[in-house]
């Protein structure tokens, strides 16, 4: 199977956002409701932020970690919506809303960090690359840390540009898009791929604040 990408504007089945007293809300409007609410859970408790931003992607400690984040500021659902993600999602709307509350110049001067060439991922078993763009939510959660991880080291810089983008708009589109080859290079061979704007974009923020938080550490360390 050759590897393919294509992109779609809509909102995973991995999160549902919905109105109360059962009115109509648009995609659009979905995904600010959720970054609102991350802004708001980055406000209320940034060091719960702070702890699950420094978790190891897909492992038990970022689950506990989104978990207490969620419980302890429940304030920031409002009667609009519910609220079912998982803690990869919850964990990218955090690092972006972070970023834009805490390290916005950071974040700037990040739209000049160098490209690299990404290591060519390596073609998964056939029952892996089934996995991978299936319904397991483990699955497809590795597969966009692992995805996202290799596009943020290819080009952080684009990375940070789409991050600076509005919510659904044309040059959110463009950013995507202005990972070029890289979006080919860093998938898996024999994995297609579908992705959803949102919850790439949720994912890139991810592995960006990783890089942030790697480079905190090593300054510290001096």
């Amino acid at each position: 199977m050759n590897r393919a990408l294509r992109l779609s504007a809509g909102v995973a089945a991995a999160l549902a956002c919905g109105p109360a007293w059962g009115q109509q809300v648009d995609l659009t409007d979905k995904r600010v409701v959720l970054s609102e609410f991350a802004d708001c859970l980055v406000r209320m408790g940034p060091g719960q932020s702070e702890k699950l931003l420094r978790t190891q992607p897909g492992s038990p400690d970022e689950r506990r970690a989104a978990e207490v984040l969620g419980r302890g500021q429940s304030s920031c659902l409002t009667n609009r919506m519910f609220l079912s993600m998982q803690p990869g999602m919850i964990r990218g709307l955090v690092a972006e809303a972070m970023f834009k509350r805490r390290h916005r110049d950071w974040l700037a001067a990040a739209q000049g960090l160098p490209m690299s060439a990404p290591i060519r991922a390596a073609r998964p078993p056939k029952g892996d690359a089934g996995a991978a763009t299936g319904r397991d939510p483990k699955a497809v959660g590795a597969f966009l840390n692992g995805y996202s991880a290799c596009l943020v080291k290819a080009d952080p810089a684009e990375v940070a540009k789409l991050l600076g983008t509005g919510i659904d708009t044309a040059q959110e589109r463009d950013a995507i898009l202005g990972f070029r080859d890289n979006l080919k290079d860093c998938m898996p061979f024999g994995v297609v791929y579908e992705p959803d704007i949102g919850v790439l974009r949720a994912h890139l923020a991810s592995a960006l604040y990783l890089q942030f938080a790697g480079q905190q550490q090593s300054v510290a360390a001096k």
